[in-house]
Order: C-alpha cells, then sequence, then structure tokens
C-alpha cells in the first residue's frame, strides 16, 4: 500500500513539475531534489511493507464487512405506503384475535342547534372458528337520552342488551349463521386495501410508521380494515352527499415490527348551504388496537344466558337488532 502510495505522490510531483515548468521554466532546479526525495521514501517504507499489507487486508476486510451489511439496509421504496399496507394487510389477516376501543365526538349544526355526541365502543373479536364477538356501546348525547348497549354475537345466537329496549337482555338466532365477523381474514379485500394507497404519506415516529391519508371519506373506509370499518360504521355518522368545503385528516399507524394496526385517527368536517338551511358536522375520532390473538373464546356470562328472552314473532323473525 506504501508503494501505491509512494507512487501517487510522485505522480503528484510530476504534475507540480509540469505545472512549475509551464509557469517559471523552473524543471531543472526542481527535477534532481524531488527524485531524491521519492527514493528516500520508497527506502524508508521498505522495511514496514508487510505491516502495511496486513493494514490494507484489514481494510479490504472492512469494506467487504460493509458491503455483506449494505443489502439489510431499508431501501426508500420499502417504506412506501404500498408497502406497508400490503406488509400490515398479511400480518393483521394472521391474527386469530384482536381487542379495538374507539370513541368519536360528533359535533353538527343544524340551523341554530347544536348537536353534540360522544360515541364510544369497546369490541373485541374472534377472527377464527369459531366467529365471535363482544362490543359494549354508549353514545351520550345533549339532545337525547343516553344509549347504552351489550352485544355477545355467536356463531348460533346473539344476545342483546340495549337501554332503549324494556328486557335487560333478548337474544335472537344469528340472523347470518355462522361466518367470520370481519374481512380482516378475507384475502380479496388487499385489493380494496391497497386501492388508495398513493393517498397516503408516510412519516416514521419511533418504533411506528404513520400513514397519513389525503382523499374522500369513502376512499378512507376503503382503505381501512374490516375490523375498523364495523366499528367506524357502529359509531360512525351518515353525511349528506352534498357536503362542501370537506375537510379530512386520517392517520393510521403502523407497527415497524410487527406490522400490526396500532392506532386510526380520523378528522372530518364539511357544512351544507342551501337558502337559509345551514348545516355543519365536525368529527374526531380515535381507534386503539391491541390484545392481538389474546383471545380464545368469547364467553355470555351465565347471568346473561339465565335473562335473555327470546325476541323473536312467531314467523320467527327478530323483534330486536343491535
Amino acid at each position: 500500500m506504501k508503494k501505491v502510495i509512494v507512487c501517487l505522490f510522485f505522480a503528484w510531483l510530476l504534475a507540480a513539475c509540469g505545472q512549475n515548468e509551464s509557469t517559471d521554466g523552473t524543471e531543472g532546479i526542481k527535477a534532481e531534489p524531488e527524485e531524491e526525495a521519492v527514493v528516500a521514501l520508497e527506502e524508508d517504507n521498505e522495511s514496514g511493507e508487510k505491516e502495511d499489507t496486513g493494514e490494507a487486508e484489514e481494510s479490504d476486510a472492512n469494506e467487504e464487512s460493509e458491503a455483506a451489511v449494505a443489502p439489510d439496509v431499508q431501501d426508500d421504496s420499502e417504506v412506501d405506503a404500498a408497502h406497508i399496507l400490503q406488509k400490515s394487510f398479511e400480518a393483521m389477516s394472521e391474527l386469530t384475535s384482536v381487542h379495538m376501543n374507539a370513541s368519536m365526538d360528533i359535533h353538527e349544526k343544524i340551523d341554530d342547534r347544536e348537536v353534540i355526541e360522544e360515541k364510544t365502543i369497546d369490541m373485541t373479536m374472534l377472527l377464527q372458528e369459531p366467529y365471535s364477538k363482544h362490543f359494549a356501546l354508549e353514545i351520550q348525547s345533549n339532545s337525547n337520552e343516553p344509549i347504552i348497549s351489550e352485544v355477545y354475537e355467536l356463531p348460533d345466537s346473539h344476545y342483546i342488551h340495549s337501554s332503549v329496549h324494556d328486557v335487560a337482555w333478548g337474544t335472537i338466532p344469528n340472523p347470518n349463521g355462522s361466518q367470520q365477523p370481519s374481512p380482516f381474514v378475507v384475502e380479496a379485500t388487499l385489493d380494496n386495501h391497497l386501492a388508495f394507497s398513493s393517498n397516503f404519506e408516510v412519516s416514521e415516529d419511533g418504533n411506528e410508521y404513520v400513514l397519513t391519508f389525503s382523499g374522500a371519506y369513502d376512499q378512507f373506509m376503503t382503505s381501512v380494515y374490516g375490523g375498523a370499518v364495523e366499528m367506524l360504521q357502529k359509531i360512525g355518522k351518515e353525511f349528506p352527499m352534498e357536503l362542501e368545503d370537506v375537510i379530512n385528516s386520517y392517520k393510521i399507524t403502523i407497527d415497524k415490527d410487527t406490522f400490526y394496526v396500532k392506532y386510526y385517527n380520523i378528522h372530518y368536517e364539511g357544512q351544507v348551504s342551501d337558502g337559509d338551511l345551514g348545516y355543519f358536522v365536525g368529527i374526531d375520532g380515535a381507534v386503539t388496537v391491541d390484545e392481538y390473538n389474546e383471545h380464545n373464546e368469547i364467553i355470555v356470562p351465565q347471568e346473561v344466558l339465565d335473562e335473555a328472552v327470546t325476541m323473536v314473532d312467531n314467523a320467527g323473525n327478530p323483534l330486536i337488532g343491535e
């Protein structure tokens, strides 16, 4: 390696000589001492050649080590929204159970009347046989009495409590039979999930990816996992189709290691102006997802089984819903 350095140094001196020759014509004066200096450097470094060769080998080994590590560095293309959403979909599709807690604050103004609602839902879902879920729903409003509901959905029957019904608990046959409650595990939904991936902007927050969505509400709902869609539909709000000045802000937070969804955050607002009629709606919602694969069954408490009244008419049609 030192010989290489000496050769480079010699070439540099020659370049310097050429520069000097072109400027002041002193080539004859400069050549002899420079050549002596080069010879001296060669002689001085011959004794350390073996040691320097070892340093070169060590340097080459380091370069090879760095080259071996390089493929593990995550490429920018691997952290785009489509890649993250697909990896997350695959991870979530393998779940056997999940717990979700959601809240939604809704502020509506119809002419001069304000309606403020706070909806919360707590849900545990089994995503493989026996497909089941349990959820508790509460709606607080400044214009109506609070509504408190609780539901156990089993493959063969539903057990339902609601503060708007006269009975403490009612039971009806599962109107859909044994089926999966969520498209978490339906492979065909991947296309829908990725349909608007270009509308997501990716950022990173510690060990999490944060995907921020810009687009219409129905596009976002198409992109959201089935379990979250099911929750949002239960606590959501139907919007007039003619909403104007709509502002959307939707975020999905995904764990970098597991690719499990951890949070959904939603902000939505819009208004309608139609002559004298004025309407405004603003929504802030959040869904927390956790307890992955921690549940094996949904158990209906014995007191619920004891109190449940069959709620069907003579034709077997359910008299109450969820």
